[in-house]
């Protein structure tokens, strides 16, 4: 049996420029919600042509409420599709539903990690987040999950992103399917493309990467992970450091890393 994460984001979807199209409190999200779901749906569309017997999306953008069930159900196969909504936080032994029996990941608009130069709404998982350090290397949320995913063997088979966000799963991941959705001109400028042309295109890339044979990636840290997270001078960040000590961790894997900090911005967040 072919089983398919796609782990969704919204900075990165086909024709959104600007944080007014990606936040659900702003109004034109509903407007970038519709980008989103033609992304979305093409995506799906296209692993379940490759041959996919189980598409698997968890929603990671804001409070994961984005995606339109309604719309869907409208895929054909669609009782081949599994959606984890409300953002759900990893734990040491769970990442948001992905396993190693899984055949890949899909990372779907997703964008380079902050401070990503001329890039367009570059940032690291949220604003209190400066930078994170894997060993010693700098990475965004392209660079966390896909590692997260190749510790349990599963590989980055395909992502979708503006051009530099493309670029930076490239540097970690040559081999992956890269579909470059718009090209950054800006933090909120882009060249943009019609949404049925971008559409097109994620469905046959998806198709491919269903069809094509992958190798089960080996990542083993045999001196184990050693994460650091540099945060931005905020309210929370005062808050995280009165509850906890710098927000470094040393686990055997990344996953238990970043969920351990995860749990520990939810106890932060509860006392802001």
């Amino acid at each position: 049996m072919k089983k398919y994460m796609i782990r969704c984001d919204m900075e990165g979807i086909s024709g959104i420029v600007s944080y007014e199209q990606a936040d659900p409190k702003k109004s034109e999200y509903q407007y970038g919600k519709k980008l989103f779901m033609s992304d979305l749906i093409a995506a799906v569309s296209g692993l379940i042509a490759g041959g996919a017997d189980e598409v698997h999306i968890y929603d990671e953008h804001f409070f994961g409420r984005n995606i339109d069930l309604s719309e869907i159900s409208s895929i054909s196969s669609s009782d081949k599709i599994f959606v984890y909504m409300g953002k759900p936080p990893y734990e040491e032994d769970w990442a948001g539903g992905l396993t190693s029996d899984f055949d890949g990941l899909v990372l779907l608009g997703f964008h380079s990690k902050k401070g990503t130069k001329n890039a367009l709404l570059n940032h690291t998982y949220e604003n209190d987040i400066e930078d994170i350090l894997v060993n010693g290397i700098s990475v965004g949320e392209i660079g966390i999950e896909t590692m997260i995913a190749k510790q349990m063997s599963v590989p980055l088979i395909m992502i979708t992103a503006d051009s530099e966000g493309v670029k930076e799963a490239l540097q970690l991941e040559p081999e992956v399917i890269a579909v470059s959705v718009k090209e950054s001109l800006g933090e909120n400028s882009a060249i943009c493309y019609p949404s049925n042309r971008t559409s097109q295109v994620i469905y046959d890339k998806a198709k491919e990467a269903a069809q094509r044979k992958w190798n089960r990636p080996v990542e083993d840290y045999k001196t184990g992970v050693h994460m650091k997270i540099r945060l931005a001078d905020t309210i929370y960040s005062k808050e995280y450091l009165k509850m906890f000590s710098f927000p470094e961790f040393r686990e055997k894997t990344v996953l238990c890393c970043w969920a351990k900090y995860w749990q520990n911005k939810l106890k932060v967040m509860e006392k802001l």
